[in-house]
């Protein structure tokens, strides 16, 4: 699915007037919108909560990936969208990175807000599951 791609302060605009609670963000593309949608979708769905999963291709700028994730997020943290209540509708954000090597070079975000995979990326953890 191809979505209109905004600035950042555009997308949080978009954001504040969506029926959307929870915003996910992936690095990947289709595959990892499908695994981390199932995690939403079971998290979500049984309290009723609206969620829409986002890749990193879909924000503006031209790197797309981790590094886009990262300097959105960022950018969410200084404006402190990252948890919203805008004229009464909560919103909530979350990223969904591969740990890659992050936690050797100590690059890792600490926020509850960020999510790693426990192996490097999550086709590594797709194999651990079953027995690989």
């Amino acid at each position: 699915m191809n979505r209109q791609v905004h600035s950042f302060s555009g997308f949080i605009r978009s954001m504040q007037i969506s029926n959307t609670k929870l915003f996910a963000f992936t690095e990947g593309k289709i595959h990892d919108r499908y695994f981390y949608g199932k995690i939403c979708e079971a998290a979500c769905k049984p309290i009723s909560i609206n969620y829409s999963v986002y890749c990193a291709q879909e924000l503006p700028g031209d790197t797309g990936g981790k590094l886009q994730l990262i300097k959105f997020y960022k950018y969410l943290q200084k404006k402190k969208q990252l948890f919203s209540n805008f004229q009464g509708k909560k919103t909530a954000v979350i990223f969904f990175l591969d740990k890659d090597i992050d936690d050797f070079s100590r690059r890792c975000l600490h926020s509850d807000h960020v999510i790693y995979t426990k192996y490097y990326n999550i086709e590594n953890h797709l194999l651990s599951v079953n027995g690989v």
